[in-house]
């Protein structure tokens, strides 16, 4: 550079010479961009190795993990994504702030050589620099902290209401969330301001600390007397600028380090949290298969985290008492020591564990059949998790030979065919398959599949009802073939005949006649008389044990359990439960093609009309093309951001910005500041109306969308839009001015400039317009793979106790592995993709700095030497300026993917019907009565689907209480699906008090029905947050709620009571307890209609018998929809409904149908006991009813 200029100002031009520099410098370009490109490559490669190691090394602590602490599936997740990218960060531009103090050292040097000691003084103005950064990186640190601690609470509640949408819809709170999120997202927009604002700072001093240092050097230059030529001040400017470049990385760097070191305590915090150890110590005695001895176990008490805060918004203005206090957490089952009534968690000496099973002593031998029985509570399903190595051991030994199968209470379903979920990656045999088949009486359902046992079933069995769940469950740990089997209470989701179908053929038959050990744990009292040996469990411990008929001599509280309910050995081997079917999860119709359900529904001669077919499939693919064109996101990104006049006064503040940095570069921290704030209201203003869109969307969406899917726009897409895109537009938009600007001032010197300026960027346009394209879809493809290992890890985190127990956790390891990778892939070749281009548009860029070097030499005597010295400056900064502002480009348009995904979510997702409808609102005190009328409903639940209800009609009289009945999949729970309007008619209506439930909105509607769902739904936070979300209620009225659903006690003896804390999906509470805090909340909503989706499924018989009391008693005002678990439940209704096939088979009073000896509900009352007369099985009915 320096030779050139100076060359410019020889008397008589040596043109060779001339050249000769010119193919120098040229040479020296193309070798700079070689070595960056190679650097950059490496750079890349290593970063994705590093991130796909760490998010790796995450998930296999997590399959390992005895417990999460607290930790929600929402944190985890977040640590996956925008930790490890803050990892992969720092992996790409590490480099460049560890080259800055060495370019900095070499750059004096030069320096020197050019001006002498004076250049001492410009270097210390870069020098300065990098303290400057560190100061700055604390800053960011800090505020990065704040703001990822309140990330995780947004995205922790995002996949909360994502999992509990059904309920949320159900009791019409999308408001009040949707409030509750936008509150959470204030308080990150705020904190991401913040941080904003010192990366302003931070990125604001990089331009202005090369002209600084070239200022101060020149001025102390001439002030001293010393003489400067143009060839020393143009050369100097070009070394100062060079120097800039390499500095350029510098916040990037400083960023990465500050939010690596948020990132690396959160991981570091999972990391050290304890594993489970599964139990290694064998049996003394060689026939027994399990040995307990005076062992006491104990949970793992759960950390608030996040979650201590998560309803901050809310519970803010709710009592303040106990609110200090969060931060202790009950077990994993809420497993309780009780004393003459009276209920005491005992916890241990040590602060963070709870204990709750004592002085355990339990032999079970090969072969045996272990029953254990006990109230909601009791420590039941604790003893299953302390043999499945999920509880710490305090004292005492236990000893565990064989493999393990395991039924959990909650079918534990993945999505997958119906085969995989059986096989769980076992070999297939065709033989064990098919009686595992037959003896879990699935044979009838997969009939009528369209695909068979290769129909898909969707994210935790969505498209199966309770009882099919349980089926597919029980059929999968069957096939493992394992040596011993724990089941926790497996029959209560399936129908009488069921019910005794599968204890007979598979736990008795294919389990313990080919030797292998069960512990069953139940609520179905008549099957106990059939097990080895019965345990009676109370308050953690065993208060009884023996053989059946050891117990019932003894007289004890074993036998007065039996008796109380009027049940001799014979009617025990037979009394079941009803058939289950989870609301919105119903039957198979939503999986099948055929025309007739199950079991006699062929033989009854229905018209059935012509349904269109089905193909067996559920989730929908994901496309990785655009459905929103790149112009209307970017026309929404622009009103995102306040309208085109805010945009518009941003790029002309930049033109000013940029034309000052061309003659001061001064100005640009300013508008850094403004614009974080511009671009954070963008964001915010797309969460909200993202959210809006997903809360309202119907059913249906959420049946066939992943949850994985739906979280990632909300974490990974947001983080983008949040910090990503705003940087790098700010980048890209100051560049392209700063080009238009050198351009233009070395055209002013060398006009025929323009003509290669025209030529290359024509050039430069065609590349753009094909490379952009293919980089746009690599993006796109990173996106979309990166949600299936998000539902795979979501669907890990929910299953790890079945992980476990069927020693699973490589297969899931291996699965999680290849789904990383095929995001990974792309991930590393879009920074790649993007470094090819760069190095070829470094080449065409040369072609114009060597075209204004060529034009320096061969006008040699026609243009002074500042002004060509001035030319050949701003022309070399164009290098690196232009590929890195078209390499912005690329990006900022790859980056534009994640709004585009936003934006399609907003412009193309169906949403139901509004939550009012204008000039149709009900009455406000409607309904009055409750009267419910159906006329010829038929019931669809997608377009490709057959009818599940086939012209439903019927009238419930105000407070009249209709129970109803029905086989598995025959339409049950759809008439609550109908009710709510989760699924819109196909045809037909409904009526509450004479208004059609068509005409009203939804939100009208739904606030005015009340419904206790099968599936429990807990959400984090308190008990007072669970019972009365948004304070509607005093404590008086929260208590008297508690007391008539039977927990009041239970409430009352935990630490904080009504403000103790509940972890994500209610784990730290049995199922039971769980299913009557879902019935106390019901009680405080006082709706005049009620529907009970088999809400007592997970409680043992003596609390459902005070809890149909409670009901009665509770909802004597209210007109009751009682889908039946136990048939003796409904007996004393006013009507009974038996649903078959999608129509009403009767409708009757209870006495009127057991009096027809061929009636169907007689046929299932007969099914409940054995070796009885019609007649005798009529008096028993109708005596349990009264």
């Amino acid at each position: 550079m320096r030779r050139l200029i100076a060359f410019t100002q020889l008397p008589e031009p040596d043109f060779l010479y001339g050249s000769l520099l010119v193919v120098a410098f040229m040479c020296l370009q193309v070798t700079a961009s070689a070595f960056s490109g190679l650097s950059f490559y490496l750079g890349a490669r290593v970063a994705g190795r590093a991130r796909a190691a760490l998010v790796a090394m995450i998930y296999h602590k997590i399959v390992r993990l005895r417990s999460l602490k607290g930790k929600s599936v929402g944190e985890l997740i977040n640590l996956c994504t925008n930790d490890s990218e803050r990892v992969f960060d720092l992996g790409m531009y590490l480099p460049l702030g560890i080259s800055g103090p060495f370019v900095c050292v070499f750059g004096l040097i030069a320096s020197y050589v050019i001006l002498g000691w004076t250049a001492v003084l410009g270097t210390v103005c870069l020098i300065m620099f990098y303290p400057l950064q560190g100061i700055l990186s604390k800053l960011i640190t800090h505020f990065r902290q704040r703001c990822i601690k309140i990330t995780d609470k947004r995205v922790r509640l995002m996949s909360e209401v994502i999992t509990c949408i059904k309920l949320i819809k159900m009791y019409a709170w999308e408001i009040p969330f949707s409030k509750q999120i936008g509150a959470i997202r204030n308080q990150e927009r705020s904190a991401l301001e913040k941080t904003g604002y010192i990366q302003s700072i931070s990125t604001g001093t990089l331009p202005v600390v090369p002209i600084l240092s070239a200022t101060f050097t020149i001025i102390l230059h001439t002030s001293l007397g010393y003489d400067i030529d143009v060839p020393q001040a143009f050369t100097y400017l070009v070394l100062v600028n060079s120097i800039r470049f390499v500095i350029v990385g510098t916040p990037f760097a400083a960023k990465a380090i500050a939010e690596t070191l948020v990132a690396v305590p959160r991981v570091k915090e999972l990391l050290l949290m304890e594993e489970m150890e599964p139990i290694q110590n064998k049996p003394n005695n060689p026939e027994n298969a399990i040995e307990i001895n005076k062992a006491t176990f104990a949970w793992d008490k759960e950390s608030t985290g996040s979650s201590e805060s998560s309803n901050e918004s809310l519970q803010q203005q709710q009592q303040e008492k106990g609110k200090d206090n969060q931060q202790q957490r009950t077990n994993g089952e809420m497993e309780l020591q009780q004393t003459n009534g009276e209920m005491e968690i005992l916890l241990d000496d040590n602060s963070h564990l709870i204990t709750c099973l004592f002085d355990m002593n339990l032999v079970v031998k090969k072969g045996s059949l272990i029953g254990i029985c006990g109230s909601v509570g009791s420590g039941k399903s604790s003893l299953i998790s302390a043999l499945l190595g999920r509880m710490v051991k305090m004292n005492g030994t236990v000893a565990l030979e064989g493999s393990i199968a395991y039924v959990s209470q909650q079918a534990c379903i993945f999505n997958a065919t119906v085969k995989e979920n059986i096989l769980f990656w076992g070999d297939y045999d065709e033989e064990r398959y098919a009686k595992a088949i037959n003896a879990c009486s699935l044979q009838e359902d997969l009939d009528i599949l369209a695909q068979g046992d290769e129909t898909e079933i969707g994210e935790r069995g969505i498209n199966l009802s309770g009882g099919q769940k349980q089926r597919v469950s029980m059929a999968r740990a069957l096939y493992s073939n394992t040596d011993v089997y724990l089941l926790d209470d497996p029959l209560s989701a399936v129908d009488t005949h069921v019910g005794q179908h599968i204890f007979r053929h598979c736990i008795k038959d294919a389990l313990q006649g080919n030797g292998k050990s069960v512990v069953f744990v139940t609520h179905q009292l008549q099957y106990l008389a059939d097990c080895d040996y019965v345990i009676l469990m109370r308050d953690g411990r065993i208060a009884e044990e023996g053989k059946h008929d050891e117990l019932m001599s003894e007289d004890g509280e074993y036998a007065n359990l039996i008796r109380t309910f009027h049940m001799d050995e014979h009617e025990n081997k037979e009394k079941g439960d009803e058939s289950q079917t989870s609301l919105g999860g119903e039957s198979l119709h939503n999986l099948t093609s055929s025309k007739e359900e199950m079991g006699s529904k062929k033989d009854m001669g229905l018209d059935m009309e012509e349904e269109p077919e089905y193909e067996g499939g559920l989730i929908e693919a994901e496309s990785a093309e655009a459905r929103v064109s790149r112009f209307k996101t970017l026309l929404n990104y622009i009103r995102a951001c306040g309208g085109f006049i805010i945009a518009f006064f941003m790029v002309l503040l930049f033109l000013l910005v940029t034309f000052g940095l061309v003659f001061t570069n001064w100005w640009l921290s300013y508008w850094f500041q403004q614009g974080d704030g511009t671009t954070l209201r963008a964001t915010t203003h797309l969460h909200d109306e993202v959210f809006n869109k997903v809360v309202s969307c119907p059913m249906s969406f959420f049946d066939t969308t992943p949850s994985g899917r739906i979280l990632n726009r909300f974490s990974k897409d947001m983080d983008e839009v949040d910090v990503r895109l705003p940087l790098y537009l700010e980048f890209w938009i100051q560049n392209v001015l700063r080009i238009l600007f050198t351009i233009g001032l070395v055209a002013m010197v060398f006009p025929w400039f323009l003509i290669a300026v025209v030529f290359l960027a024509s050039f430069y346009t065609i590349v753009i317009a094909l490379f952009n394209r293919t980089i746009t879809h690599i993006k796109r493809v990173e996106n979309i793979s990166r949600s299936p290992w998000f539902a795979h890890l979501m669907t890990t985190v929910q299953s790890l106790s079945t992980v476990h127990a069927y020693g699973k956790s490589d297969e899931f390891m291996r699965k999680f592995h290849r789904l990383l990778d095929e995001n990974t892939v792309p991930k590393v070749m879009f920074f790649i993709a993007n470094r090819w281009l760069a190095f070829r548009l470094d080449v065409l860029t040369m072609l114009l700095t060597t075209t204004v070097a060529l034009c320096v030499v061969f006008t040699h005597g026609h243009i002074p030497p500042a002004l060509a010295g001035l030319a050949l400056s701003y022309a070399t900064s164009l290098l690196g300026l232009f590929q890195y502002t078209i390499r912005l480009t690329t990006e900022v348009d790859a980056h534009f993917a994640s709004v585009e995904r936003i934006v399609d979510y907003i412009k193309n997702l169906t949403s139901e019907a509004p939550a009012k409808v204008k000039d149709h609102e009900p009455p406000a005190d409607w309904p009055k009565e409750g009267r419910i009328k159906f006329d010829k409903l038929k019931m669809r639940y997608r377009d490709n689907l057959p009818l599940v209800l086939q012209g439903i009609s019927f009238e419930a009289k105000p407070k009249e209480k209709i129970g109803i009945v029905g086989r598995t999949g025959s339409g049950k729970s759809s008439l609550g699906v109908s009710l709510f309007r989760l699924v819109e008619k196909a045809a037909g209506e409904i009526k509450i008090d004479d208004i059609d439930i068509s005409s009203i909105g939804l939100y009208d509607l739904r606030s005015k029905l009340a419904i206790i769902p099968q599936d429990p739904v807990l959400f984090i936070g308190t008990i007072r947050y669970n019972l009365d979300p948004f304070m509607l209620h005093n404590d008086e009225e929260i208590w008297s709620a508690l007391e008539k659903t039977y927990v009041k006690d239970m409430v009352s003896k935990l630490d904080n009571q009504l403000e103790a804390p509940v972890v994500e999906n209610g784990d730290n509470f049995s199922v039971g307890e769980r299913q009557l805090l879902c019935m106390a909340r019901a009680v405080l909503r006082k709706s005049k209609i009620l529907m009970l989706d088999e809400a007592t499924a997970a409680i043992d018989t003596e609390t459902d018998s005070l809890v149909q009391s409670t009901i009665r008693e509770a909802f004597s005002d209210c007109t009751l929809l009682t889908i039946a678990h136990r048939l003796q439940t409904v007996l004393d209704s006013d009507k009974i409904m038996v649903i078959d096939d999608g129509k009403i088979a009767e409708f009757d009073t209870p006495s009127n149908l057991l009096a027809d000896s061929s009636s169907l509900f007689t046929i299932m009352v007969a099914n409940m006991t054995r070796n009885k007369e019609p007649e005798d099985v009529r008096d028993t009915a109708l005596q349990e009813g009264n």
